[in-house]
């Protein structure tokens, strides 16, 4: 009984959570005719034809097809036994109308040579629009014209259309009455099972993706400048040294507070009766602050220079008191037997603004170093054994060096977070704006699965990532010629996991979102919180242990330390502590694509 209707619908039940959308629907449409379905305004019927098609399921009933139930093998359904033409354009905008028959022709596994032949017959009876031109430059009408001609070119059984203009439908007419009906409505016809993967369909769609890119000149300048501008930004504005922060002086020693005519000869002298003798050192250690970080500004009293720390006009201001080189000289001289008064005195006194702490931390441990080059340079002038004013703790450096800026650290995480949000952002637009535009949904009417689909964009954004991890590499390590012990290629392999390992989160976060606004939502409500639990800005050791524990089985946290391992230690591919990292990208990066698929699946 089945076979004798084009579409059988027998009690069909659909619904959306509890709201039921389809309630026992029974509908036949005979072989042979053009069947109109009339209903309001949200009343169900683009659920009941996708239902037709097969791309949403029932909960209850069944649908019959050209003899097959949707969605079973050798059914055709959804395939090329079906043309459909949605309710949107739902074609590529940056498709030429030559460019979007061509495609569809493919999808179907039709020869090109068949394909130009349909094309040219359509396009003369549809009165398409020049081959050349662009569909978002299309009109409205013209575009509808095109998108009922990539419905037509494979010469299917049944055709069904969402919502058609007027001008449509009396095209179609037009074609049943010059064509003969064959083309446009039922006959039974029993097809092979559709293979898993089709060379066909995925070279429409490989082509489908590059002209979308190519053609895309913003999208093409964004996805291969910015990899640059974002480490590049990076590399210029942090870590650098500290320049020019304002110390406030007040030197009561001084007859003036800017010491005019100074010299270094005789501040410091050896002699048999005493440890040394000094003379004007205030100045000396002044002349020690000579240093691009230090900004000295000079003031008569204390406590006007406490009020411009108060007043934020300065970060500190320090003091050394009058007779200070006496009592330094003393100091020295008596050293476990000197007054508590003139212990005091002798010290270089000194108040910070800590509410930048990264500030004042650093201008904090700049005074140190400075005041131990000071005073070795003092001891040496009094013949005291070299090094008597180092710190009685010898540290020798292993794997990197004291004096690395704070860049150094934050390069592999910079690298990898860079990476893997630049996969995860291509992937979730473009495929959004695939599934928003209605070409996902097309394609795979038309025949192709979602795998092929998703395969189809993540070799096209693999390929994109290969550039773009070189870029990210030539930037950091050529161009700003930051050091690496391991292997070039190795790190280069690392960072481009992570991309690939972004791609699969973005293609989970586009499965679950409804549009670019909750994608971009996602995608940026979950950077910072992976940034600050990733060991980027600061080690995981700081964490509380249940923390730590947790941002270790983050995507990133793991992949951060084995690119350390690799750049800064030299570490390879037979330490656990690299491939550990790349193990657990890995990890994520099949959970989100199994994860995808599963959505995918469960939202039909």
């Amino acid at each position: 009984m089945h076979d004798d209707y084009a579409v059988f619908v027998d009690r069909v039940v659909k619904r959306y959570g509890q709201k039921e959308v389809l309630t026992g629907i029974c509908m036949k449409v005979e072989r042979g005719i053009i069947y109109g379905l009339l209903g309001a305004s949200g009343c169900g019927k683009t659920t009941l034809l996708s239902s037709i098609v097969g791309r949403k399921k029932t909960d209850g009933g069944e649908i019959w097809v050209l003899g097959g139930k949707p969605g079973e093998v050798g059914s055709g359904v959804p395939g090329p036994r079906v043309g459909y033409m949605p309710q949107d354009i739902a074609l590529v905008g940056e498709f030429t109308v030559k460019d979007a028959i061509y495609y569809f022709g493919r999808i179907f596994s039709m020869e090109d040579s068949l394909i130009a032949k349909r094309y040219r017959n359509l396009h003369t009876l549809l009165e398409l629009p020049p081959d050349d031109r662009y569909l978002k430059n299309c009109s409205g009408g013209q575009q509808r014209r095109v998108s009922l001609a990539a419905s037509l070119v494979h010469k299917p059984e049944l055709l069904i259309m969402d919502e058609p203009t007027t001008s449509v439908a009396t095209s179609v007419s037009t074609f049943e009455i010059g064509h003969g009906s064959t083309d446009i409505l039922a006959k039974k016809k029993i097809l092979k099972a559709r293979n898993a993967l089709n060379k066909s369909r995925m070279k429409a769609l490989l082509d489908k993706n590059l002209k979308q890119f190519y053609r895309n000149i913003t999208g093409i300048i964004f996805l291969m400048t910015f990899p640059i501008l974002q480490v590049g930004v990076f590399m210029g504005a942090v870590g650098g040294d500290i320049r020019n922060i304002p110390l406030g002086i007040v030197n009561d020693e001084a007859m003036s507070v800017t010491c005019p005519g100074f010299s270094f000869n005789g501040t410091a002298t050896a002699t048999d009766d005493r440890a040394c003798q000094l003379r004007n050192i205030s100045c000396r250690f002044l002349s020690y602050l000579d240093h691009p970080m230090i900004d000295k500004v000079h003031f008569e009293t204390l406590e006007d220079a406490k009020d411009a720390v108060l007043h934020g006009k300065i970060v500190g201001a320090m003091y050394m008191s009058s007779n200070f080189t006496s009592f330094l000289e003393e100091r020295i001289d008596k050293g476990k037997d000197i007054e508590k008064d003139i212990l005091s005195l002798s010290e270089i006194k000194v108040w910070m603004d800590m509410s930048n702490r990264q500030i004042g931390a650093t201008l904090k441990y700049k005074l140190i170093d400075l005041y131990t080059k000071f005073q070795n340079s003092l001891f040496d002038d009094c013949d005291f054994v070299p090094g008597f004013g180092d710190l009685p703790v010898n540290i020798n450096f292993i794997y990197g060096d004291g004096d690395e800026p704070y860049t150094v650290f934050m390069i592999p995480g910079s690298l990898i977070t860079i990476m893997f949000f630049m996969g995860a952002i291509m992937t979730s637009q473009i495929i959004i704006t695939d599934r928003h535009d209605g070409v996902w949904d097309r394609s795979i009417v038309a025949g192709v699965t979602s795998l092929e689909i998703t395969i189809t964009h993540l070799v096209l954004q693999a390929s994109i990532c290969i550039i773009q991890t070189a870029e990210l590499l030539i930037v950091v390590y050529l161009i700003y010629q930051q050091e690496y012990l391991g292997s070039l290629w190795l790190m280069y392999l690392m960072v481009y996991l992570q991309g690939i390992c972004g791609m699969a989160y973005g293609f989970w976060v586009s499965v679950i979102s409804t549009d670019h606004s909750m994608a971009n939502t996602v995608l940026t409500g979950i950077f910072l919180p992976m940034m600050m639990l990733s060991g980027l800005m600061w080690p995981t050791e700081g964490m509380p242990p249940a923390l730590r524990i947790f941002s270790r089985c983050l995507p990133f946290t793991m992949a951060i330390e084995s690119l350390r391992n690799v750049s800064k230690r030299g570490w390879s591919l037979d330490n656990f502590q690299v491939y550990s990292g790349m193990g657990v990208g890995f990890m994520w990066t099949v959970f989100f694509g199994v994860l995808s698929v599963y959505l995918i699946k469960k939202k039909r």
